[in-house]
């Protein structure tokens, strides 16, 4: 559990504006882009936002209220092994077994295909599918990543807070406190970058991020006679983390899903839509995988009361009584694993 104390109305009208920004400007480029002669990664960063709080009536009743978002555009540098074109079109005499790469064998032979090529008749649908999920190689080299880029990533986040306070009298005030804060990568994902889960660095099959969450606080603070005070409290809040499909080429996962259908029906699938299959990497390639479509979501709704009382003049006496209820639901596995 987590107390905020968030600032409130004065007497006084006043409020404030401002602006920050960052450009790529002024950065260095990542080592890995530098290597590979890539681009720097890009970045355009824009973080604005007002706070605006007075008097409702004059010693009685007050406002509070601020906004602020934060547009960003920003470059992650990522790498991996992917398939050359030779290998796409079945050659695998390029493959470097010095760095522990392995050529592809024949099932039925259990030895290496004439040449190192598998004939076109051989060549699974489904692999060439798959094969959909990897970009082009574009840093040639004899062992590490022969992809390297610069992917610029859209984070955007937006948040909402307002306040009322209300003296009763002398003895009694209270205040309503509300927050909404709202989260989005709408893909490609930042990943590892911004601590996001679940997905390859490659952007054609992604995932799109979605975490709003809002919180409402109203309190009643009161004076007990000359040496005692009880705060009730009623607090509810809660969060989301919704991922769904942003796929920057719309035909991969669906030709995947064609080649490779579902033992189980896809109208069963609890997450609202469906994946491909994963893989975690073969003869050096990358693995390849996707989160979404998933769903997360937390409720938490409090009931606090508590009480404190000076006696003696020297001793204090503190007692409360906290009560919440609890709401979690997340889908089990992602849609890749249903």
């Amino acid at each position: 559990q987590i107390n905020l104390v968030t600032r409130g109305g004065t007497n006084d009208l006043s409020g404030s504006v401002y602006m920050f920004q960052r450009r790529d400007d002024w950065n260095a480029k990542n080592a890995l882009l530098k290597e590979a002669k890539q681009d720097k990664a890009p970045l355009e960063r824009d973080d604005y936002g007002y706070t605006i709080g007075g008097p409702i009536k004059k010693d009685k009743f007050h406002f509070f209220a601020s906004q602020e978002w934060n547009d960003e555009a920003r470059g992650v540098a990522v790498s991996g092994n992917v398939p050359t074109a030779a290998q796409r079109a079945g050659d695998f005499n390029d493959v470097n077994t010095s760095c522990g790469y392995q050529i592809p064998v024949d099932p039925k032979t259990g030895q290496p295909f004439p040449g190192n090529v598998i004939p076109s008749d051989r060549i699974s649908p489904a692999g060439q599918a798959f094969l959909g999920l990897y970009p082009n190689a574009n840093n040639p080299g004899d062992c590490g990543s022969n992809w390297v880029t610069a992917v610029s990533t859209p984070i955007d986040w937006a948040q909402i807070n307002g306040r009322i306070d209300y003296t009763i009298n002398s003895k009694h005030r209270a205040l309503v406190r509300y927050t909404e804060d709202d989260w989005e990568n709408p893909g490609p994902t930042a990943g590892d970058a911004n601590g996001l889960w679940g997905d390859d660095q490659f952007p054609q099959v992604d995932s799109a991020w979605a975490q709003p969450s809002d919180s409402l606080t109203a309190q009643l603070n009161s004076v007990i006679g000359s040496s005692a005070i009880n705060s009730f409290t009623f607090a509810t809040s809660g969060n989301e983390i919704d991922i769904g499909i942003a796929d920057q080429d719309a035909g991969a996962r669906q030709a995947i899903i064609d080649t490779i259908p579902t033992y189980f029906p896809a109208s069963g699938k609890t997450s609202g839509g469906q994946s491909h299959p994963v893989t975690w990497g073969s003869a050096g390639l990358s693995g390849v995988w996707t989160q979404g479509p998933w769903f997360n979501e937390m409720r938490t709704d409090l009931y606090k009361d508590d009480y404190e009382q000076v006696f003696g003049g020297n001793h204090v006496v503190k007692g409360g009584v906290s009560y919440s209820e609890n709401l979690k639901g997340e889908t089990p596995l992602g849609s890749n694993e249903e």
